[in-house]
């Protein structure tokens, strides 16, 4: 019975329903407590934040209190449990605050790498330390309150220079990790990179 956010997100966008602010400020805090524990405790990054890495976990079992007044008389009060998140990691299935989450040098969401992802070679991507989820939890964030996803939300054309640029980058061997992508996917890259300009 639980969805992933980005589900979740997009029925309430479909049929019109705005996420309140109390909402917005219990989601945000369980991404960055969460993100917390992976990064102090466990010593690792995610790696692949976004909504659909995410499942919001119902709990439809109610808490209640009983009570009594000084007449002796009885009083049952109910309270619904409050929804919470888990981070998941949807190619193996695991969830938890210590899946089996993609090395750092791995790019699969394009939409949302990071800077550091598009332009850095293969031995930055090996001392990329936890504030790489940074970047991805910002862009989390606007996706929830805007309830849009980052491509729709914020619409850019990548310019030609730029993209020539990064193409060319990519042809060097020390940016072997990026050797086998897809046109399509490098164009992506391109987009996402000058996305992060233009938010930034």
């Amino acid at each position: 019975g639980s969805s992933n956010v980005r589900e979740v997100v997009k029925d309430r966008h479909d049929k019109k329903k705005q996420c309140s602010q109390e909402e917005v400020q219990e989601f945000e805090t369980q991404v960055i407590s969460q993100s917390s524990v992976m990064h102090s405790i466990i010593r690792r990054s995610h790696g692949d934040l976004k909504l659909a890495n995410y499942i919001e976990v119902k709990n439809d079992n109610p808490s209640f209190e009983v009570k009594w007044d000084a007449k002796g008389t009885r009083s049952t009060t109910f309270k619904k449990k409050r929804q919470r998140i888990v981070p998941i990691d949807q190619e193996s299935g695991d969830s938890g605050l210590n899946p089996c989450f993609p090395t750092c040098d791995s790019l699969t969401t394009h939409e949302y790498a990071s800077p550091e992802s598009i332009i850095g070679t293969v031995n930055t991507h090996y001392s990329v330390h936890c504030g790489a989820d940074s970047y991805k939890t910002g862009i989390m964030f606007l996706e929830f309150r805007f309830q849009v996803p980052i491509s729709e939300l914020v619409k850019v054309e990548c310019p030609k220079a730029i993209k020539k640029y990064l193409l060319d980058l990519w042809k060097k061997p020390e940016y072997g990790h990026l050797a086998d992508l897809s046109d399509e996917d490098k164009t992506i890259l391109c987009q996402t990179f000058y996305r992060g300009l233009v938010l930034g």
